[in-house]
């Protein structure tokens, strides 16, 4: 277990070492923050690392399994993600992101441009589709749309018209289901890597983020995003 009581396996520490390897080679201006390395830190170096990656061109944020519980459990859906932000004159935006579902061997990934998926993604004929533009036809399609919120989030808010709540147990399985159509939406707390991929997968889909207290629309990070106790 973590410091937070949260629980850690050997394959999130393995994995993100295997991630961030690999992301070593790719973009010479890039740091990597995983989680798993993130969290290892304490307050003062954790704050000094977080302020020097966001002078970075760069940053991928790194999500080695989200949904751990469900993991080590063997229950339920859980995700591997990888997103790239990009600097800009006001902060980092989500630019790149691929977002791995073992248990579906789908990989959902973007160039910016256009998102895609990838069925059956680690077998020998691999089947890639490009997504399109999420509409919905009007409010009664809205309302029976499945909306996937995590539990902290079930006891603060009333669903009213909507008919199909469900908690998958992993934002990266929340964010990435609203982000390609599958689910309406979701309502949830989350670090950055839990989020980075999926939101620039979305984001050519047409999909956005909100803070639900302000309504604001959330395009932009800083590193007050990452320099938090508790996810925002």
């Amino acid at each position: 277990t973590k410091s937070d009581t949260t629980i850690v396996s050997e394959a999130d520490i393995e994995i993100e070492k295997i991630i961030q390897a690999r992301l070593a080679h790719l973009l010479e201006h890039a740091v990597v923050i995983g989680e798993e390395s993130f969290e290892g830190l304490l307050g003062s170096e954790r704050r000094k690392q977080i302020l020097n990656s966001f002078d970075a061109e760069y940053i991928w944020a790194v999500d080695p399994i989200d949904g751990t519980l469900n993991f080590v459990s063997q229950y339920g859906d859980w995700g591997v993600s990888i997103g790239l932000l990009k600097k800009t004159t006001r902060g980092h935006v989500p630019y790149l992101g691929a977002v791995y579902l073992p248990i579906k061997d789908r990989l959902y990934y973007t160039n910016s441009e256009q998102s895609f998926v990838v069925l059956a993604a680690s077998t020998d004929a691999p089947v890639t589709q490009t997504l399109q533009k999420i509409v919905y036809v009007d409010d009664v399609d809205l309302k029976n749309r499945i909306l996937a919120i995590n539990e902290s989030k079930v006891g603060k808010y009333t669903f009213q018209d909507i008919k199909n709540v469900r908690i998958p147990g992993s934002t990266v399985v929340q964010f990435i289901s609203s982000s390609v159509g599958e689910s309406i939406g979701t309502i949830t707390s989350g670090h950055i890597w839990d989020v980075a991929a999926s939101l620039a997968i979305g984001k050519p889909l047409g999909v956005y983020m909100y803070d639900i207290g302000t309504s604001e629309p959330v395009e932009i990070f800083t590193s007050e995003h990452f320099i938090v106790g508790d996810p925002k």
